[in-house]
This record gives C-alpha cells, structure tokens and sequence, in this order.
C-alpha cells in the first residue's frame, strides 16, 4: 500500500509503479509510495542531491 494515499501497489499499474522512499528521520525504514505521490522518484533524488550540496 502507498503511504500517502492507500493506492494497491500489488495491481502493478505502469502509472504508479512502487518507489521505497524512507522519512529523513528514519532513514533505514521502507516507506512505500507510488509513482504519483512521489513524482517518480525524482522528488527524493532532488532532497538528496541538495543535502550532499550538488545541483540537480
């Protein structure tokens, strides 16, 4: 199930593809959200490149 909105990650929709996207504060926690709640990823990918101090 997604985090956010409780969408069926089991159904295997191209659309909302599962992404394990952990809370900074519990970093070694899986945290499931689907492709719409999280942009695909890339949402995380941009948190993290400005933490490490590089543009995205």
């Amino acid at each position: 199930m997604c985090a956010k909105c409780d969408y069926d990650l089991r159904q295997h929709d191209d659309q909302r593809l599962p992404y394990n996207i952990p809370l900074p504060e519990k970093p070694d926690t899986i945290r499931l959200l689907c492709g719409q709640c999280c942009n695909d990823g890339e949402d995380a990918m941009d948190r993290r490149a400005a933490l490490a101090g590089q543009p995205s």
